[in-house]
Order: C-alpha cells, then sequence, then structure tokens
C-alpha cells in the first residue's frame, strides 16, 4: 500500500500519523488513479481503524516531482481531508542531496475541497 511506513506528528497534545507517498512522473495516469482511488477506499471504509487503530487524524503526503502530475492526481479527488499534495524537485540527477531545511514541516500541502494542511499548525 503506501511506500514508507507512516509516521508520527504530535501537537496540542494531538497526534497525527502521516503515510508518504513519493510519485515520479513515470506513472501512466490509470497507475496514479488507482493509486488515488485504492487511498480513497482506505479512508471511505475507514480501514485505517481496524488496520492500524489510527483516528481520523491520518493523512497520506504524495510528493510529486512535477506540478502536472501533481495536478493531475488532485484531479482525482472530489473532496478528501485525507489527501495531501506537494511537489518538490526531482534531486535523482544531482550530484549531492541539498542541504536540510524544515520546509517539510512549515509549508502548506494542497488539500483538495478542504484548506491547506501545515503540520507545523496541526491541532491548532
Amino acid at each position: 500500500m503506501p511506500d514508507w511506513r507512516p509516521f508520527r506528528i504530535e501537537r496540542k497534545s494531538k497526534a497525527f500519523f502521516i503515510f508518504d507517498e513519493a510519485e515520479r512522473s513515470e506513472k501512466n495516469a490509470k497507475e496514479l488513479k488507482e493509486k488515488i482511488d485504492n487511498w480513497l477506499y482506505f479512508f471511505n471504509h475507514q480501514i485505517y481503524r481496524s488496520r492500524f487503530n489510527f483516528g481520523s487524524n491520518t493523512l497520506v503526503r504524495f510528493t510529486f516531482n512535477d506540478e502536472a502530475t501533481m495536478r493531475r492526481a488532485m484531479s482525482y479527488v472530489d473532496n478528501s481531508p485525507h489527501l495531501i499534495f506537494t511537489q518538490w524537485r526531482d534531486f535523482n540527477q544531482d550530484i549531492s542531496f541539498p542541504k536540510p531545511t524544515d520546509t517539510f514541516y512549515t509549508r502548506d500541502y494542497e488539500c483538495v475541497g478542504y484548506p491547506p494542511v501545515n503540520f507545523s499548525k496541526l491541532g491548532e
């Protein structure tokens, strides 16, 4: 299912569980839609509760290396507070990784039908 194990962020005594999906542009539209549909099923049928015992504060962060693919993925979602989207440049061809920043924690992640999600402001 997810690319990685979920991680936990705790803010204001409230726990948030985040699954990560790192998407590169090689995925075709059918595969991408299928992945989004699987995650929507996961939330619509509350599998996050039965399988992981997580509450409704569970998110899936999709990170894309190009904005067009991110927008296409977002177009497959009618309305969901659980799927969040962002775009970062592809570091695959770089000689070294960029220096660490706090933008993972402080950036706004787009959410279809809901306000952006910012990890530094969760629980406010």
